[in-house]
């Protein structure tokens, strides 16, 4: 990373020059210029777009979901059922419910978190629900 643009400290091993993974970006991840905008614009072009009459019926579908921002996003403000937050980072979501334990929304509880990728396991688990399905990282 360029440290000119990016003043994150990343606890990443850098004696052995490897790229730093999503778990050693997990506690800096929402300073990162343009993660919040992007979220942000997400769930406003899916809210815009998406058809459907009744977004109280449904679930919501973020794989990939890092932190977990939008899901927040969503959990507060989308009239929604319930969202899915799912990310392979542990850390990631470990900082996501850290984040929701700390919130003062009214509707943290309609956070799932879950550990792990879009697999065909884990579309068995939660085949039944309707989703929409936000975004694949």
């Amino acid at each position: 990373m360029d440290s000119a643009t990016n003043t994150h400290e990343c606890k990443c091993n850098e004696s052995n020059n490897e790229e730093p993974t999503w778990d050693d970006l997990a506690d800096s991840w929402e300073s990162f210029e343009g993660v919040k905008e992007f979220s942000e614009g997400t769930y406003r072009l899916m809210k815009a777009n998406v058809p459907i009459a009744d977004w109280s019926s449904c679930s919501i579908l973020d794989v990939g979901c890092g932190t977990g921002y939008f899901d927040r996003l969503l959990a507060d403000d989308c009239d929604c059922n319930k969202v899915v937050a799912m990310d392979p980072s542990r850390n990631m979501l470990d900082v996501l419910e850290q984040r929701i334990q700390e919130s003062d929304g009214k509707n943290k509880d309609k956070i799932r978190v879950v550990n792990g990728s879009l697999d065909e396991e884990m579309v068995e688990k939660l085949r039944g629900e309707k989703s929409v399905c936000t975004k694949v990282r």
